[in-house]
Order: structure tokens, then sequence, then C-alpha cells
């Protein structure tokens, strides 16, 4: 029987972004616990533009194939886990994932917020 597959998500697609580091770290994590096959994708790669969809997403009716790879890539998902910077969603994961992981699913979704450590001393 195959394990559930957990989509660590890399939200940021800022240069500069700390992200990567953190997914790295939570996906060696849940290798190591077992339960899951683990898949990382970072939405810098993901070839998918904002709003260039004349329906809105829900309907699952997409005209152009970028969208459809990023639905599928979703679609194969059971659990996901979103890294995100601490200080709000990124546009990047709000738009790309309004619908492709609908409620009626039922698939876990959490989400792992960081801070950038900061290079400025305090006085």
């Amino acid at each position: 029987m195959s394990k559930p597959l957990l989509q660590v998500i890399i939200g940021s697609t800022r240069p500069g972004r700390v992200g990567p580091a953190v997914a790295d770290w939570i996906t060696a994590r849940a290798r190591e616990h077992g339960f899951f096959d683990v898949d990382l994708v970072d939405l810098a790669e993901v070839n998918l533009p904002m709003f260039d969809e004349p329906r809105h997403p829900r309907f699952g009716q997409y005209e152009h194939q970028h969208t459809r790879d990023w639905s599928a890539t979703i679609a194969r998902g059971d659990a996901f886990i979103f890294v995100i910077p601490e200080w709000t969603v990124p546009a990047s994961v709000d738009t790309r994932l309004s619908c492709p992981i609908r409620r009626e699913n039922k698939k876990w979704v959490r989400h792992a917020a960081h801070l950038r450590r900061s290079t400025r001393s305090s006085r």
C-alpha cells in the first residue's frame, strides 16, 4: 500500500527568501518520520502566471496548459504544508491556491510561517 503524499510548498518567490531552507528542514523531518512520501514544490519554479484564466478556478475549467499542470500537481497531494513568510500570505500562494485545494476534498492543510533573521544590530 502506498503512503499518502505530503507536499511541502515554498510560498515566497522573492529574491533572498528564507523559505527554501525552512522547507528543506521540514521535508527532511517528514521523510525521517516515514508516514508520508514527500514532494517539495517551489512556487518560484512553477510557471504559473497570476490571473490569466478567464473562469474562476473553482470550476476547474482551465484554458492554459500551465494551469492544468499546476492543478494536477496539487491533485496528487494528500496533505500540504505551506512554508510562508511570517508577515503575510504571499500573493504567489493566495492566487495559486484559491481553489485547486477545495474544502470538499478533505485534505490536510497546514502552514509553517517563518521569520527572516535580522542582520541589523539593536542599539
